[in-house]
């Protein structure tokens, strides 16, 4: 598949750069006004599902108003505006999040598990593939050479659960909506998505049972993780 990713509107030159600042700050506005608010309560999602065990038990049964590094609410709304610049340089990207109308769901008959991709990208009027976007700061940005494993399995998941062949992944740099890296990956298989629906029936058993599961600590899982002052398998840099 060919995609091309240019979010610089044709002929735009420097002195455009206060113009343009000021749109992409008014889509932001409107993606906040539009957020989309999903109950999980009885479902794991995409973006939990390579996720901790014991995270997603306490995420169900102990909510919080934790918002990670504090700028989850501004991300999510800068991944919409993202993609409306996506679809005005070309992309032919519909269902697509910050219109809850809009926004496909797909649930699984057999297990607990619902995904809502941010958006499906279609090629000569047909859906080929899911989308997932992600915002990022300029530092972190900056040193991405690969993207995080949760992140592959969440747009592979999803490419599985809406039947379409393939799943594309955008990063964007927060700072200016410019800047982007973007990778393609096949949908997952079925005897590989098999073990991620087999951990969420799990997952949501021990819910109904009250009994916490194993934790799956690692870098990525606990650094932002609002419950490792309780948990006693803590992720732990490794001194040497």
């Amino acid at each position: 598949m060919t995609v091309q990713i240019e979010v610089r509107p044709e002929g735009r030159t420097k002195n455009t750069q206060e113009n343009y600042s000021i749109n992409v700050e008014a889509a932001i506005h409107r993606a906040f006004a539009n957020k989309e608010v999903w109950d999980r309560s009885d479902y794991i999602g995409a973006s939990e599902i390579a996720g901790c065990p014991l995270k997603i038990y306490y995420d169900k049964t102990e909510p919080t108003d934790f918002k990670g590094n504090g700028k989850t609410e501004r991300g999510h709304a800068i991944e919409v505006a993202l993609i409306q610049l996506l679809k005005q340089g070309g992309m032919d990207i519909r269902y697509h999040a910050g219109h809850i109308n809009h926004q496909k769901e797909f649930r699984h008959p057999d297990y607990p598990v619902a995904v809502h991709p941010d958006g499906i990208v279609y090629q000569r009027s047909k859906p080929f593939a899911v989308l997932e976007v992600k915002s990022v700061g300029s530092e972190y940005f900056r040193k991405i050479t690969e993207p995080l494993h949760s992140w592959v399995v969440q747009t592979r998941f999803n490419a599985y659960m809406a039947g379409l062949p393939k799943a594309l992944l955008v990063v964007v740099n927060a700072s200016d909506l410019e800047d982007v890296k973007w990778w393609e990956f096949e949908a997952m298989s079925e005897v590989e998505a098999k073990g991620y629906l087999e951990k969420a029936k799990k997952i949501m058993a021990a819910i109904e049972l009250g009994a916490e599961p194993f934790a799956e600590p690692s870098e990525e899982r606990c650094k932002w993780c609002e419950h490792k002052t309780k948990c006693a398998n803590v992720w732990i840099p490794d001194k040497e």
